[in-house]
């Protein structure tokens, strides 16, 4: 094989632009050590709170919408809380087939709390500017 051969078989290598730097050159430890790391640290925090107001900005356009009979759950808990000072949050969570819906914009709303082993029966009555006005409020 002669010379002319030997060089057109050999693989095609690039250098890495940083390859062979000295230590005093201009890009010496820009990529390494604690300054990289630091600068990596801030973009990435950067970036997490950009994400964070985006989805923040993004849930607050999403209305969440709930049928007359969970308005009359909810309002049923609110009313125990305000009336008997138990706290909503020892509340069973929503059940649908504890609220029955009556004539006239009305709801009977059963709500079991288990730490006080009592269920309370809420009457209501939902107003025409959409508030809930307690008929009668009881338990079993």
């Amino acid at each position: 094989m002669d010379e002319d051969t030997q060089e057109d078989t050999a693989p095609l290598l690039l250098p890495c632009p940083l390859a062979g730097r000295e230590e005093g050159s201009a890009f010496a430890g820009r990529f390494k050590g604690s300054l990289g790391r630091e600068v990596f640290m801030r973009v990435r925090a950067l970036l997490v709170l950009c994400m964070f107001f985006i989805l923040a900005c993004g849930a607050s356009q999403i209305e969440i919408t709930a049928t007359p009979q969970e308005n009359a759950w909810y309002a049923c808990k609110l009313f125990i809380e305000q009336q008997l000072d138990i706290p909503s949050t020892d509340a069973q969570d929503y059940v649908p087939s504890r609220v029955t819906t009556l004539p006239d914009d009305q709801f009977r709303v059963e709500v079991y709390y288990a730490d006080y082993g009592a269920t309370y029966i809420c009457e209501l009555e939902r107003l025409s500017n959409g508030d809930t006005k307690l008929l009668s409020l009881n338990s079993k």
